[in-house]
C-alpha cells in the first residue's frame, strides 16, 4: 500500500467531491494493482477521517468482489493460467491493503460512533445513480475477507447496534428518543412473536377445523393476515411456509381450509415447515434470542452437514417415504379412544403430527450423531469457529445481515409488513415518509418502549 500520489501522464484522477465507488474502482485497475496508491482515488487520504477511510475501504472490497466474480475466456491454457495468476495476486494485494488501513485505523482508540461512521457510510456506485453501497454490505453478503468479517471490533460494533441502535440516530428529544427504542433486536422480537402466534393459530386450526364455512371467523381471518404479511417480508426472510399456507386459502376460496380437503392437508405442511424454518439460522428465529456467537454456528454447521449428507439421501428415497406414509394412513384408519373433553382432532391431523414426531426424532438422533462424531470440533478462542473458520464466517455474515435488515428505519415487523410493498409502487415521496413514521410511532412505538424498558431493567 502506498497512501502518496502516483501521478502519470494522463492519468484520470478522481476530484476530491467525487465519492462514487465503480469509477474509483477503475481508476485502480487502470493501474498495477501490486502497488496500490490510495491518492489516486481519495486525494489528501488520511485514516483519521471516518468518511475517507470508509470510502477507500468499500471501493477495495468492491474491486476485491469484481476480481472473485471475474471469468476469464481465453481459450489458450498459458494465457488463462496467467491471468489466474494475476488475478490471485490482485486478489492478495487489496486483502493486504485493507488489513493494514484497518490496523493503522486501530492504532488510535476509537469510539462507537467513529467505527459505526467507517462501517455504514453509504457511497454512490455511480455517478447520478442512486444505488448506494457501505462497508457493512460487503459483510453481509460474504465478499469481504475473513480478517475484516471477523475482526472482533466489527462483531462487537455491530452487536451494539443490534442491542441499542445506531449511534448516529441518537438526538436530542423525546420523538428521537422514543425513534430509539426501536431497535433491531426489539423489531426482530416483534417478529418472532407474529410467527409463534402464527404457529399456534395453524395447530388450533388442525386440531379443532370449522365442521361448516363460516362467513365470520375471527381465527381463520387473523391466519390469513399473518400470512399475507409473512408474504411481505423482506426477500432473505424464511416464509415457505407462509406461501404454502396462502395457497391453502387461495385453494378453498370462497370456503376456509375444511377436514378432508386438499387445503387442509396444506395446513399440515405448513406447519411442519414452519417450525423446521423456526430452527434456521435465516431470521427471524429464537435462535437470535440466545447467545449468537453459540446458536448460530451450530445451525449453520448442522445445515451444512444436512445440506450435504443427508438431504440428499432423504431426496433419494422420497418415493419409499411417500408409499410408507400410505400404508401408515389405511393402518390407521380406526378412531383413538380418548379421555379428553374436547372433540378428537381430525384422521388428517393425527396422522400429520404422527408422522411429523417420527421426523423429529430421526432427527434429533441424526443431529446427535453428527455432532458426537464431529472430527473438526477444536477448542479455539473464538466461539464462532468452534466447527470451522467456514462455519465461523458464515454465521457471522447471516448475523450481519440481520442487524442491517433490522437497522433499516423503513423495516416494520409483522404485521406492518405490507408497507414494505408500497416500494414497488414508486411511493417514496416525503409524505409518504411521514407516514410511515406516523405508524412506526402509533403501532411498533409503545410496544419497542415496553420491551426496551424491560431490556434495561434486567440490563440485557
Amino acid at each position: 500500500m502506498n497512501t502518496g500520489p502516483h501521478v502519470a501522464e494522463n492519468t484520470p484522477l478522481l476530484s476530491e467531491q467525487s465519492w462514487a465507488i465503480k469509477p474509483a474502482a477503475q481508476t485502480l485497475r487502470d493501474h498495477s494493482l501490486q502497488s496500490i496508491f490510495i491518492q489516486d482515488i481519495c486525494p489528501s487520504f488520511t485514516v483519521e477521517d471516518p468518511r475517507k477511510l470508509g470510502f477507500v475501504l468499500t471501493v477495495l472490497l468492491y474491486l476485491r468482489q469484481n476480481l472473485i466474480d471475474q471469468v476469464h475466456k481465453n481459450k489458450e491454457p498459458y494465457e488463462r493460467w496467467s491471468q489466474e495468476q494475476t488475478r490471485k495476486t490482485d486478489i492478495e494485494t487489496t486483502e493486504e491493503t485493507m488489513k493494514e488501513l484497518w490496523d493503522l485505523f486501530l492504532d488510535t482508540p476509537r469510539n462507537t460512533h467513529v467505527i459505526e461512521s467507517v462501517v455504514w457510510q453509504a457511497f454512490p456506485l455511480e455517478d447520478q445513480k442512486s444505488k448506494r453501497v457501505r462497508v457493512v454490505d460487503f459483510l453481509v453478503n460474504g465478499t469481504a475477507p475473513q480478517y475484516l468479517s471477523c475482526h472482533p471490533v466489527i462483531v462487537w460494533s455491530l452487536t451494539k447496534v443490534w442491542k441499542r441502535g445506531l449511534t448516529a440516530q441518537e438526538r436530542m428529544g423525546w420523538e428521537s428518543r422514543y425513534d430509539g427504542c426501536c431497535t433491531p433486536r426489539i423489531l426482530h422480537l416483534a417478529d418472532v412473536i407474529a410467527d409463534f402466534v402464527f404457529l399456534g393459530l395453524v395447530v388450533h386450526l388442525l386440531n379443532n377445523p370449522p365442521v361448516f364455512p363460516q362467513r365470520i371467523a375471527a381465527r381463520e381471518v387473523a391466519l390469513a393476515i399473518l400470512t399475507l404479511t409473512g408474504l411481505c417480508r423482506p426477500r432473505a426472510a424464511h416464509k415457505v411456509s407462509f406461501i404454502i399456507s396462502a395457497l391453502a386459502f387461495l385453494i378453498s376460496i370462497p370456503d376456509y381450509p375444511l377436514r378432508g380437503q386438499t387445503p387442509f392437508l396444506l395446513l399440515t405442511t405448513s406447519m411442519a415447515v414452519h417450525v423446521v424454518e423456526l430452527h434456521l439460522a435465516r431470521y427471524p428465529s429464537p435462535l437470535y434470542l440466545f447467545p449468537v456467537e453459540w446458536s448460530l454456528p451450530l445451525a449453520v454447521y448442522l445445515g451444512k452437514r444436512l445440506a450435504q449428507g443427508i438431504i440428499p439421501v432423504v431426496l433419494y428415497l422420497f418415493p419409499v417415504f411417500l408409499f410408507s406414509s400410505y400404508l401408515l394412513s389405511t393402518s390407521l384408519a380406526d378412531n383413538f379412544s380418548s379421555l379428553q373433553r374436547l372433540a378428537p382432532a381430525p384422521f388428517e391431523t393425527r396422522v400429520a403430527f404422527l408422522i411429523f414426531a417420527c421426523s423429529v426424532i430421526v432427527t434429533a438422533a441424526l443431529c446427535t450423531i453428527i455432532l458426537t462424531t464431529l472430527d473438526s470440533y477444536k477448542v479455539v478462542t473464538d466461539r464462532w469457529d468452534r466447527y470451522s473458520s467456514e462455519v465461523g464466517h458464515d454465521a457471522r455474515a447471516l448475523w450481519f445481515r440481520t442487524i442491517v435488515t433490522y437497522s433499516n428505519p423503513d423495516t416494520f415487523p409483522s404485521p406492518l409488513t405490507f408497507f414494505h410493498t408500497l416500494q414497488f409502487f414508486g411511493t417514496s415521496s416525503q409524505a409518504m415518509k411521514r407516514v410511515r413514521v406516523f405508524v412506526r410511532r402509533l403501532f411498533v412505538g409503545p410496544f419497542a418502549l415496553l420491551i426496551y424498558l424491560v431490556c434495561v431493567l434486567l440490563r440485557l
